[in-house]
């Protein structure tokens, strides 16, 4: 009867990620869940920090609703306003429609059933003024 093989350690984790492994590959290695090896990682230090979009997506979205083109605009530019790095081209994109919106005096909000969508602003809570104005305050000057 063969032995049965010992389960991976967060030290089996390191070993592979110092070989350069994706987490993917990492799960199909040791067997283990996305979850289990993202904690392994973390418990060693090996993870970036955690950016949170909740000061500009304050609803909580639902699977289905997290890939829409609003969604990906404003994690971009709350990226930006982190200081995280984002290619020119995303940014850019993400700044004109940011800018379409604010000409025509739109916002965006969320419905669960239907997910993001753009409306018409609320000056008292207008959060695609105030995540803009974050986003100009950290570009870098004729960017």
């Amino acid at each position: 009867m063969d032995a049965k093989p010992d389960k991976p350690t967060a030290q089996d984790v390191k070993k592979l990620r110092d070989q350069g492994k994706k987490i993917e590959e990492i799960m199909e290695a040791t067997g283990r869940s996305r979850r289990w090896v993202f904690n392994q990682l973390k418990t060693l230090g090996m993870t970036r920090e955690q950016v949170s979009h909740k000061d500009w997506l304050p609803w909580t979205i639902s699977d289905d609703h997290t890939r829409s083109a609003i969604a990906q605009h404003v994690r971009i530019l709350s990226s930006v306003v982190q200081g995280r790095p984002e290619t020119k081209e995303r940014v850019n994109s993400a700044l004109s429609w940011a800018v379409t919106c604010l000409a025509s005096g739109e916002d965006y909000a969320y419905d669960p059933s239907n997910g993001l969508y753009v409306t018409k602003a609320d000056p008292k809570n207008y959060i695609l003024e105030r995540l803009y104005k974050s986003v100009m305050e950290v570009m870098p000057k004729g960017e």
